[in-house]
């Protein structure tokens, strides 16, 4: 029988629910004191936006979602957001879920703040970047920071999925199916990245073989290939996280001169911060990548010049 994706929607589908550095743990206390504004920050696929829909269920709360890297303007704030605020508490309690909120202008946050201290409404706001929101905002909610999920947070989740997805014909369950250190390690911690490979069926791949090739080819500056080895690694099932981890202890094992090497643990570097941020697919995440190796080895070339 296939499974289908799991979607929490209550505290008996949530990870963290005992961690006071979560929200979860505060819902038996804002049943009696509703919350303040909320801002959850973290990489993706930690668990922001389910823990609003969560809160909001808990609550009795009626929850509408708006995306706000969609719509980054002052226009946005002032029509859609102030109407929906000024709404809230005449028939119903109303939370208002501002995803990516770190993608408004400053001009946005600052009308969205002027909007907070006149309404009744919640406001959750999550962003990747915190200090991409303004000081006004932030001192305007409580806010979470949201760590990527750990090896026993995976093992809790799977577990988490053997009750929800349990039937006779589910042979093996998915925690017997699945190392969560290794899940953990793979995809960042980024349990959306997790449920869809698991989903996927496919097995997580220890074959080194195209590490080392992928390594090799950077070692020789050549990108073409470099670039054929790594679509085809995200085609197979690879995720960006599980590259970026294993390709910088392939390219240290192989031995480059000091110069070559730095240059790639700049880039390197520079992409995993990156790659908690990227809004467009895995496979144009590597594509830049590979330009910005190409870039900077041609750079370098030029200055020996």
């Amino acid at each position: 029988m296939p499974k289908t994706e799991l979607k929490p929607i209550n505290q008996d589908q949530i990870i963290g629910g005992n961690d006071p550095n979560l929200p979860f743990f505060y819902i038996e206390e804002w049943r009696e004191q509703p919350p303040t504004n909320l801002l959850f920050a973290g990489q993706p696929g930690t668990g922001k936006t389910t823990a609003a829909i969560v809160i909001a269920n808990e609550l009795g709360y009626d929850i509408v979602e708006f995306n706000a890297s969609d719509e980054r303007g002052i226009d946005f704030i002032r029509s859609k957001i102030k109407a929906h605020a000024m709404a809230a508490g005449l028939w119903n309690k109303v939370m208002i879920l501002l995803d990516e909120a770190d993608g408004l202008t400053k001009q946005a946050q600052e009308a969205l703040r002027r909007i907070m201290e006149n309404t009744d409404c919640i406001f959750v706001l999550t962003c990747n970047n915190i200090s991409s929101i303004i000081p006004a905002l932030q001192s305007r909610c409580v806010k979470f920071t949201f760590k990527p999920y750990d090896a026993n947070d995976v093992r809790a989740y799977l577990q988490l999925l053997d009750r929800e997805w349990s039937d006779a014909d589910y042979m093996s369950t998915v925690s017997e199916a699945h190392n969560p250190a290794e899940l953990a390690i793979h995809f960042g911690g980024d349990l959306r990245a997790i449920q869809k490979h698991v989903l996927s069926g496919k097995p997580l791949s220890t074959d080194s073989t195209e590490y080392d090739v992928a390594a090799m080819q950077i070692a020789a500056g050549d990108w073409e290939s470099l670039h054929r080895t790594m679509r085809v690694m995200i085609a197979d099932g690879v995720s960006i996280h599980g590259f970026m981890h294993r390709i910088h202890e392939h390219v240290l094992s192989i031995g480059l001169e000091s110069k070559q090497l730095y240059t790639f643990l700049c880039v390197w570097g520079d992409f995993v911060l990156r790659m908690h941020q990227w809004p467009l697919s895995e496979s144009s995440f590597l594509d830049y990548f590979v330009a910005t190796l190409h870039t900077q080895e041609t750079k370098q070339k030029e200055e020996q010049v």
